[in-house]
C-alpha cells in the first residue's frame, strides 16, 4: 500500500470516528446495581456524572426501578432534571406522596453537554429500601442511557433516654 493510500484509509477511519466520539451520550460513572447502605433517619445523596455528547441533554429522571425494566415503577418518576447552557429548572414529581419533602435533586457542576446530577432522599425510612434508577434523555433522538442503584437501609434508630438525676 502507498503513501497515498495509507493516508486515504486512515483519514476516513478519523472521519468515521469524529462524529461517533463527538456524539457520546452516556452516563460516564454508574452505579451499575450496587447496594449502597444507610441508617433510618439519615440521609443519602445519589451522585450521576453524564456526557451529553454534540446535542446535549434535555433531561434527567429520577425515580423507582421497575422490578423487571429500566423505567420507573407506576410512572414513580421522583424528580425531572432540567440541564442547559445558562440554567437549571427542576420538576420535583413526587408521583408517590411516601416522599414528599424528602426527595431533591440538583445538577452540582457543568451544563446540558456534561455534569454531575444529584439525587438526594433524606429522613430515611425502613420502607425506602429498593432500587432506584436515573434515565438520561437527550436533546434529540430517542436514545436513552439507564442507570440504577440499590439502597439498603440497615440498622436500627436508637433513642436514648436520659432520666434526670438530682444530687
Amino acid at each position: 500500500m502507498g503513501v497515498r493510500e495509507r493516508h486515504e484509509r486512515e483519514t476516513t477511519t478519523l472521519l468515521l470516528l469524529i462524529p461517533f466520539a463527538a456524539r457520546q451520550f452516556q452516563f460516564t460513572s454508574r452505579y451499575r446495581g450496587q447496594t449502597v447502605a444507610v441508617l433510618p433517619s439519615s440521609s443519602v445523596n445519589f451522585i450521576w456524572s453524564f456526557s451529553g455528547g454534540s446535542d446535549g441533554v434535555l433531561y434527567l429522571s429520577w425515580g423507582i426501578k421497575k422490578d423487571d425494566g429500566n423505567f420507573f415503577i407506576n410512572s414513580e418518576k421522583l424528580i425531572d432534571l432540567v440541564p442547559s447552557t445558562t440554567i437549571l429548572s427542576m420538576s420535583v414529581v413526587y408521583a408517590n406522596h411516601e416522599y414528599s419533602k424528602r426527595v431533591d435533586g440538583t445538577i452540582i457542576a457543568g451544563n446540558k453537554f456534561s455534569g454531575q446530577a444529584l439525587f438526594a432522599i433524606r429522613s430515611i425510612r425502613k420502607s425506602d429500601e429498593r432500587f432506584y434508577g436515573c434515565i438520561l434523555n437527550p436533546v434529540h433522538g430517542n436514545e436513552t442511557d439507564f442507570d440504577y442503584v440499590y439502597l439498603l437501609v440497615g440498622g436500627r434508630q436508637m433513642y436514648i433516654h436520659l432520666n434526670e438525676i438530682f444530687l
